[in-house]
C-alpha cells in the first residue's frame, strides 16, 4: 500500500530530513511545510517550486537559518543570498 499524504506528514514531522526518502512528496506543500517546520534543512529536498515559495522558505529559515543555502534561485536575491550576507543583518536597512 503506497504511503498517504498523512503518513508522509507524520513521518517528516518526526524527522524533517526524511523528506529525502520521499521523492513522491517533494512537491506537496503540506508535507514540505511539515518537514521544514521540524528541520529547516529539509528545504534541500523540496522541489524547485517550493524552494521558491516564500512561506516555505520563511518557515525553513525561522527553524534553521542555515537553510538559506537551499533557497531557490528566484528568491535568493530577496533574502540576500547572492552575496552570502546573513539574513538578519540589519546594518543595510535604512530607516526614514
Amino acid at each position: 500500500m503506497p504511503m498517504t499524504e498523512d503518513d508522509a506528514i507524520n513521518t517528516v514531522s518526526a524527522n524533517g530530513l526524511l523528506l529525502a526518502n520521499l521523492p513522491q512528496f517533494r512537491h506537496n506543500i503540506k508535507v514540505v511545510s511539515a518537514a521544514v517546520s521540524q528541520n529547516g534543512l529539509a528545504l534541500e529536498f523540496a522541489n524547485n517550486v517550493l524552494r521558491n515559495h516564500r512561506g516555505i522558505v520563511m518557515t525553513a529559515l525561522k527553524q534553521n537559518p542555515e537553510a538559506a543555502k537551499y533557497i531557490g534561485r528566484l528568491l535568493r536575491d530577496d533574502y540576500g543570498q547572492s552575496s552570502k550576507k546573513p539574513l538578519d543583518d540589519n546594518k543595510n536597512i535604512k530607516y526614514t
